[in-house]
């Protein structure tokens, strides 16, 4: 999947200092949300085509994090308005 270029993002990440530069690490666009339960870091994914049909064949969608300790996370699809 790519990281879509957020139109409203109020920051963008870039690699962590300590990455290795042999794995690819892309500019993340973050939109924050304020919530009752905290702030938010909303990104937005765009699957390629091959991604897209090994979904519609019932392939599962991975989240990896970096680290020991499992944030609240939230996924959800939108069309993006």
């Amino acid at each position: 999947m790519t990281p879509v270029k957020l139109t409203d993002a109020t920051r963008s990440l870039g690699a962590p200092a300590d990455w290795n530069d042999t794995t690819p690490c892309d500019t993340l666009d973050i939109y924050d949300n304020e919530t009752p339960e905290g702030n938010f870091m909303i990104s937005a994914w765009q699957p390629d085509a091959a991604e897209l049909l090994a979904l519609n064949a019932g392939a599962f969608v991975f989240m990896h994090i970096r680290g020991t300790q499992h944030p609240v996370v939230s996924l959800t699809v939108n069309n993006g308005e």
